[in-house]
């Protein structure tokens, strides 16, 4: 998360964004206060800097004003967030699925040698069967009268 401040920090830099959400003709809204948070508590230099110079004019925020704002400096930011996240699902995606068709392929081949082994351990079957055979028909025939 990237508002990492105790409660007594955040209770003051509330107080301060309050305060100067009051001098302005936005809305007190959830994108208006992101912006005034992030400037009191130093996070977002450009965007201090462009409210410092809001402020020094005395020339106050409007609803447009904070869209623009906010879509500049947090929603970008959020964004470039978002797209690296997506970039490292995609690189997470694409080695799973190697990692998948690897796994097939050693699967087929390995099926393919049990295969091999299981007809080749029938044919000593029967080939064991078959002089055991031999060798009892020997016998009984001994056996007889």
């Amino acid at each position: 998360m990237r508002y990492n401040h105790n409660r007594e920090q955040s209770k003051e830099f509330l107080r301060q964004a309050v305060t100067l959400m009051g001098r302005q003709q936005a809305s007190f809204d959830p994108a208006s206060f992101t912006l005034w948070y992030e400037h009191v508590a130093g996070l977002n230099p450009g965007l201090s800097q462009i409210l410092d110079e809001r402020l020094k004019s005395q020339n106050p925020l409007t609803d447009a004003d904070v869209s623009q704002l906010y879509t500049r400096f947090i929603a970008s930011g959020q964004m470039e967030a978002i797209e690296r996240i997506q970039a490292r699902l995609l690189t997470h995606l694409a080695q799973t699925c190697r990692e998948l068709s690897d796994t097939g392929v050693h699967a087929a081949e390995y099926a393919e040698r049990l295969e091999s082994h299981k007809t080749l351990l029938a044919l000593r079957i029967n080939r064991a069967q078959g002089s055991e055979g031999l060798r009892l028909g020997r016998m009984t025939s001994l056996a007889e009268p």
